[in-house]
């Protein structure tokens, strides 16, 4: 082989080229192989952070419920209206039974100020559970064999300072919000701990602290049994002051190491105190930092995740060694294959058309100069043929031209005597559909106007036998002369899934089974009068469901002004019931001031009268009644005034219904539609509402607008019921309102039963209900999409999962 042949440079160039294309390849895939990694591993880590902060957050919110629940029994004893009468002593016992009732306590807790439980500090110096002070202050702690025993809180290293109270006590004092202090070492059980507080207050004055302390033992195990990145992932919980709580590194948590400026992970510190989330790579280490905020207190958490680099890179690195060694054989393989293909592609071609040449030029005109190629080569030889082709043709072109008009004349008068033939059979074709198609208009006349008269086709064939369709989940799957046009929903074989007949009517023209079925003139007028009939059936049927709407909406219309009826009747009793409880109220206190002046009367308080008006006063059990009454004509006015407010609901609700839209306080709907329900949601969920306090007035069918709300909350409490049945605690219903730019919106979400796919694209159908008997008519939803969509201009939109719950999303503009 020479060295300055054309076969050699192009050797060498394609050697090249294919070396520069796969070393670009082979480096631009480790460097994307690389990025999804770090991608990977970052949704990795912020989903197990979401997951362990969302645990961690509900081991504290719990020790922080027991103990405002006990907080907010003890504030009672303070109570201006009703107060309570605890014996110290008892609520030493509360606080006893919080700490055996949870196992995960070590300790539980109650601190008072001086004299602010029953200003009798003076009478407890030194008693059970209390110091020298007498101050009230009881700590129960967990012994070795599990009893509880009580020691004064005020006493207890774990919890003081220099005899001084720490910040768990201070910080709700001054900040009157739950706080998380700690961590804290207890070195006579080897345990660490957090203590939990929450304030007891009386009418936002500071009485005291509830506390626990909670064990960190179960969390730091949890978080030593993660095996994250084969085990590699370093995982950590610090407080807010950037202290390690717990985590995967034993040395950090056994020493309470914190986390500060000049520490290997110091470039975090700004990114916690600022309660940020970030994700970065530092000192080949990967680092995601997440706030976990503790609801319903003053502190905030973070999860540290630090993850060497080359974990996440290990098996690229592998593939990329892999990729050179790749690259080198296939260096080795195609240089001489382009040896050989060089030779082919030049070597050949070039020696055919020598041949071809030499022949043509020897006077033989018949021979073809044969190259295959497409280049430069094969394009001479193509001119060369074509001269050939040229120089042949014009001695035989007088010959042919003659041949060619003989056969003109003899075709032009075949394709005349066809066309006669083709015109007069249709003719009679046209004929015959005309007097099928008058003889169907009579049936439908004979027959009192039915729509069930059409065309039989003998031409129609099932388009999944004629498509060789296999799609199972096609409604017209295995069906006989079924017309697919007409089908809602289908899956075509090249068009995706398809709507109704108005929708794809055109499109399907072009199918082969709409031309197969009309090809023939009396099959095509056939189909268009099954076509206009089918047209009519499915406007009856829209026509009859809005004759159901609009029976529906006078019934409810009726039974809103029965209810307004009621509610008037019912509200002038009860305010006569309200205004005798008052008199009755007053009437008590002033004879309750009379018996109590008479006992000072000197003749009754030390004469002989005495001892009969004391026996007058025990016969009428005087102190019960005393004692009692009050409360009960108390909570017989409260009865009265949530009949009122139920009342005041109804008439709200079943106010008379206006065409034209007004201004509306859409939270006072949605509140006053809540009452309305109360019965349907009150013994299935807990109602949560998140209401926007700066919401403006939006215009609005106040009465229509509240079927919506009330159609879409009764669903919601039926789907929690359907899964949870009556238990309030564990079913939970959230109506939230927002204004987001010129829309507001409004979210109903449950977390009953869920939808399947199938199921959500049907909800808004008229009629369409999964519910049993009696129970629904498959009404509600299409009313409300129609008020929504139709009457204001908005939206109405449903997100569902199947076993995880609904979420109804109405928009409106403003």
């Amino acid at each position: 082989m020479k060295v300055h042949s054309l076969n050699t440079k192009i050797i060498l160039w394609t050697g090249l080229c294919i070396a520069c294309t796969a070393m670009i390849l082979v480096g631009y895939s480790s460097w994307n192989l690389r990025r999804n990694a770090v991608t990977l591993a970052q949704s990795t880590l912020r989903t197990f952070a979401h997951q362990r902060g969302s645990l961690i957050e509900q081991d504290i919110s719990s020790a922080l419920d027991t103990s405002r629940t006990l907080g907010q029994v003890l504030s009672k004893v303070h109570d201006s209206e009703s107060p309570l009468d605890i014996p110290r002593y008892e609520a030493s016992q509360l606080v006893r039974s919080i700490l055996e009732e949870n196992p995960h306590f070590l300790s539980a807790f109650t601190c008072w100020e001086p004299l602010g439980y029953d200003y009798m500090d003076d009478g407890y110096k030194n008693e059970e559970g209390h110091d020298e002070s007498g101050r009230f202050a009881p700590l129960w702690r967990r012994g070795e064999n599990g009893q509880a025993f009580i020691q004064p809180l005020l006493l207890s290293p774990l919890h003081m300072k220099n005899s001084q109270v720490q910040a768990w006590y201070t910080s709700p004092q001054t900040k009157k919000n739950a706080h998380v202090f700690g961590p804290s070492y207890d070195s006579e059980n080897d345990r660490w701990f957090v203590t939990v507080t929450v304030p007891i207050l009386d009418q936002n004055k500071f009485q005291g602290v509830v506390g626990v302390d909670l064990d960190l033992g179960p969390l730091q195990n949890s978080i030593l049994t993660e095996e994250l990145f084969d085990g590699n992932a370093q995982i950590s919980v610090l407080n807010q002051n950037g202290v390690y709580v717990v985590g995967s590194n034993p040395e950090h948590f056994s020493e309470g190491e914190l986390l500060d400026s000049c520490d290997e992970h110091g470039f975090l510190y700004n990114s916690l105190q600022n309660h940020e989330e970030i994700f970065g790579v530092h000192n080949n280490q990967f680092h995601m930092l997440l706030p976990i905020p503790l609801s319903n207190s003053d502190t905030t958490w973070n999860l540290l995740f630090v993850v060497p680099v080359p974990s996440l890179t290990k098996e690229i690195t592998t593939l990329m060694w892999k990729q050179i060694a790749l690259l080198i054989g296939i260096l080795v393989v195609m240089l001489p294959v382009s040896l050989l293909g060089t030779r082919r592609i030049l070597n050949r071609p070039l020696s055919l058309l020598l041949e071809g040449v030499q022949k043509v030029s020897g006077g033989n005109l018949d021979h073809e100069v044969t190259v295959a190629s497409s280049d430069e080569i094969g394009t001479i030889g193509m001119a060369f043929n074509t001269m050939r082709i040229k120089l042949k043709e014009m001695v035989s072109a007088l010959e042919k031209h003659q041949l060619e008009l003989e056969d003109k004349v003899a075709q032009r008068t075949k394709d005349l005597e066809s066309k006669n033939n083709e015109i007069e059979e249709h003719r009679g074709k046209l004929q015959k559909a005309l007097d099928e198609t008058s003889a169907l208009i009579q049936a439908i006349l004979k027959e009192g106007g039915s729509l069930d008269v059409f065309f039989e086709n003998p031409g129609l064939q099932s388009c999944w036998e004629l498509m060789k369709c296999t799609k199972e989940e096609c409604p017209c799957y295995g069906k006989k002369s079924l017309r697919c046009w007409q089908v809602d929903n289908t899956l075509c074989y090249d068009m995706g899934c398809k709507e109704n007949f108005k929708e794809k009517f055109i499109e399907c023209q072009k199918c082969r089974v709409v031309k197969e079925a009309t090809h023939d003139p009396l099959q095509q007028i056939g189909e268009h009068f099954n076509n206009m009939i089918f047209m009519l059936q499915t406007n009856k049927k829209e026509l009859d469901q809005a004759h159901q709407r609009l029976l529906q909406s006078q019934k409810m219309e009726s039974v809103g002004q029965l209810a307004a009826g009621i509610a008037h009747e019912i509200n002038t009793p009860a305010q006569f019931v309200g205004t005798n409880l008052d008199f009755l109220t007053e009437a008590f206190t002033d004879i309750n001031t009379l018996v109590e002046s008479l006992k000072e009367i000197p003749f009754l308080k030390e004469g002989s009268g005495t001892k009969a008006f004391e026996n007058a006063l025990e016969e009428a059990d005087w102190d019960y009644l005393v004692a009692e009454l009050p409360q009960a004509l108390a909570q017989s006015r409260d009865g009265i005034e949530r009949i009122s407010s139920i009342v005041l609901a109804m008439k709200d609700f079943s106010h008379p219904a206006s065409k034209e839209m007004t201004p509306s306080d859409l939270n006072k709907l949605i509140a006053t539609t809540m009452t309305v329900a109360r019965n349907e949601w009150k013994y299935v969920a807990e109602l949560i509402t998140d209401f926007d306090q700066q919401l403006p007035q939006v215009p609005l069918l106040a009465d229509q607008m509240g079927q919506v709300i009330l159609n879409i909350l009764v669903n919601a409490a039926h789907a929690v019921e359907e899964r949870y049945g009556s238990n309030p605690e564990t079913g939970v219903i959230k109506i939230s309102t927002e204004r987001t730019g010129d829309t507001v919106k409004v979210r109903l979400v449950d977390n009953g039963t869920g939808m399947p796919e199938d199921v959500k694209s049907r909800i808004f159908d008229p009629f369409f209900t999964t519910k049993e008997v009696g129970r629904g008519t498959g009404q509600g939803l299409a009313i409300a999409y129609d008020i929504i969509a139709n009457k204001h201009g908005g939206k109405l939109e449903c997100e569902s999962e199947k076993g995880k719950g609904s979420t109804f999303v109405i928009t409106l503009p403003l």
